[in-house]
């Protein structure tokens, strides 16, 4: 009479516990990699986008010959160009980044009628990695630097 052989050897076992760990080793290893390809790309784009709210807002105020103010919200991580209590323009940095200084008086930079502002500013912020990341505004100039 033949007998019918069940379960597995250990070695099948083995085999199988063995080419799943190599598995999921590579996902997670795959996985990281996105992460901080994902950050990455998210702090550049956070770096132009400051850029170019502040020399958007620079750009309107000249245009339009009005003064604005340029508020930075460090719980909410946002920017916003109000003109008149108005909102024109309104920026909010990604998800998990914050911003941990603004040296601008009252978190908040004025921009005058011809597009200047009337004082340097600082702008520091952690990204996911919690890197920090640095923009200076110099006063009187249409100059904004990444550092």
């Amino acid at each position: 009479m033949k007998t019918f052989k069940r379960g597995f050897t250990l070695i099948e076992i083995l085999m199988v516990m063995s080419i799943i760990g190599i598995l999921i080793s590579y996902g997670m290893f795959k996985h990281t990699y996105f992460v901080k390809l994902q950050n990455r790309v998210d702090y550049k784009f956070c770096n132009n986008s400051i850029l170019n709210i502040i020399n958007n807002s620079k750009e309107y105020c000249r245009e339009n010959k009005i003064t604005g103010l340029l508020k930075f919200n460090k719980h909410n991580g946002t920017i916003v160009l109000s003109c008149s209590d108005i909102p024109i323009y309104r920026y909010s940095i990604p998800n998990n980044f914050k911003f941990t200084y603004i040296n601008a008086s009252d978190n908040i930079i004025l921009i005058d009628n011809l597009g200047f502002t009337t004082s340097a500013c600082t702008i520091k912020y952690l990204d996911r990695m919690e890197v920090e990341h640095v923009l200076s505004l110099c006063v009187g100039t249409a100059h904004v630097q990444i550092k």
